[in-house]
């Protein structure tokens, strides 16, 4: 199961939590870039069937590192 959220003011994406996140990520949304492994939440391990973090507007214009991921694997992948 893959989820989106909406793109509003307050907008966010989901991204999975073991994943290259490339310029172009944020560059669909319109944003600019990001860093997955921020100190976003980590979503409730009860969601089993894919777990995402979050990337907030204000995320997209921290500079990511190339190569970085995260802990978390997941099935499913989302943007806007």
């Amino acid at each position: 199961m893959t989820e989106s959220l909406p793109l509003l003011n307050n907008a966010k994406i989901t991204l999975p939590t073991k994943r290259a996140v490339t310029r172009m990520d944020c560059t669909v949304a319109g944003w600019g870039m990001t860093n997955p492994c921020s100190a976003v939440p980590k979503p409730s391990p009860t969601l089993t069937y894919a777990r995402y973090i979050t990337i907030s507007r204000e995320e997209c214009h921290v500079p990511i590192r190339e190569k970085e991921f995260c802990a978390d694997p997941v099935e499913g992948f989302a943007l806007p």
